[in-house]
């Protein structure tokens, strides 16, 4: 006697289970694999081409576009590309950030100093042109800031997160406001840009360990992210009160127009 719902006497979706699990790991296999061999081969492209700003970050954006859909993102883009050299101010959810901001525009990204001790990924950072900082060391940021400046002066736009760490992406956390300096000594625009993804699996917060959070992501079919780039700001002002105009528009369009709650710096 059959029923409905049962294969062999068992309900269909206990015996489908192990099927999602067969090719979810297969799905993080062919990944890491292909996500390695292209890192390699990007670290080989970086020693023997060129090393200007623009040729790194046309590397970086190439490398970016291709991880990108071995990861199986899916991204949406609301808003213009910026055309001038700008600095991108972006909120930070998880590691696939830059992947997806690089993807769609070619920048300077900076990051965090540990990134370059991860295998694989860490010796391919320089010749992608990824400025390292140690966060908490005013000296490392002053040279970071330097290498931004030259990167906008030679007409490369810059990628930051100057929120410092990782959020679920329900708001914004007080912005860093070195980058926000430069930009105004410089006069160049910052595009304020936020990233949604869909569902709150993709954050990578708190004491989330790194390798277990990762093998989920690569586990998924497809993971959706809708980017929106802001209007370009042109700001004379304090950097500190520039950060907190910059940083009440992105909540706002993360609100979609609801009244901003800005976070307090400690």
């Amino acid at each position: 006697m059959s029923v409905p719902g049962l294969i062999s006497g068992r309900p269909a979706a206990f015996v489908q289970a192990p099927v999602r699990a067969i090719a979810a790991i297969a799905r993080v296999s062919r990944r890491l694999s292909r996500s390695s061999s292209l890192l390699s081969d990007a670290l080989l492209d970086g020693r023997l081409g060129e090393r200007t700003p623009h040729a790194c970050a046309d590397r970086a954006a190439w490398l970016a576009e291709n991880l990108c859909a071995i990861h199986g993102l899916h991204i949406e883009r609301v808003g213009e590309l910026p055309r001038a050299p700008v600095v991108l101010v972006a909120n930070h959810v998880g590691y696939f950030d830059p992947m997806v901001l690089l993807s769609l525009l070619p920048a300077m990204p900076i990051a965090k100093r540990e990134l370059g001790d991860w295998p694989v990924l860490g010796r391919s950072l320089a010749p992608l042109g990824v400025t390292l900082v140690r966060r908490g060391d005013p000296y490392d940021g002053a040279r970071a800031l330097r290498r931004a400046m030259a990167a906008l002066q030679a007409g490369v736009p810059v990628l930051v997160f100057p929120e410092g760490t990782t959020s679920h992406g329900d708001s914004v956390l007080p912005l860093r406001r070195g980058i926000f300096g430069i930009a105004s000594r410089l006069g160049v625009p910052v595009v304020p840009v936020v990233l949604r993804y869909e569902g709150r699996g993709a954050a990578w917060v708190g004491s989330d360990w790194f390798l277990p959070h990762y093998a989920r992501s690569l586990g998924r079919a497809e993971l959706h992210v809708r980017v929106e780039f802001g209007e370009p700001i042109v700001a004379q002002q304090e950097p500190r009160a520039y950060a907190r105009d910059v940083q009440r528009r992105m909540i706002a369009m993360l609100d979609h127009g609801a009244p901003a709650r800005v976070a307090r710096a400690a």
